[in-house]
Order: structure tokens, then sequence, then C-alpha cells
């Protein structure tokens, strides 16, 4: 959330970004922590698509830094 609040309302994409990185690197470690619990008990959020939601995110916000 933090991530997205500072590529969008106060455009600092060096933040984001590192934001980003670091929102990865938590939900890479809880999927494999987790990777034997059932997605009822460990919810959503450690899912293919959650992440790959992320990492969209991540990508937009590379995709502007190389505009500027």
């Amino acid at each position: 959330m933090y991530a997205f609040l500072a590529y969008g309302l106060s455009a600092d994409y060096v933040k984001a970004l590192s934001l980003y990185d670091q929102a990865i690197e938590v939900l890479e470690w809880g999927r494999q922590v987790w990777r034997n619990v059932t997605k009822e008990d460990r919810g959503v959020v450690f899912e293919d698509t959650f992440l790959r939601g992320v990492k969209c995110l991540r990508l937009d916000c590379y995709i502007k830094v190389c505009i500027l």
C-alpha cells in the first residue's frame, strides 16, 4: 500500500520501487514458509495471482521511471 501511494500520490518512484521489492520479498518468503498450508488457512495473499499483481505494479513503476 505504501508503495502504491508513493508511486501515485507523491511520484517518488525510487521509494516506490524499493517498497515493491520489499513486498515481493515478503510474499515470496511467506509462500515458501507456508507452502504446505491450505489456502483457506493462509489466505489468498500468497497465491500466484496476488504476487503477479504486485509484480505488475512494480513493472508499471519501472516503466514510469524509464519514461522520465
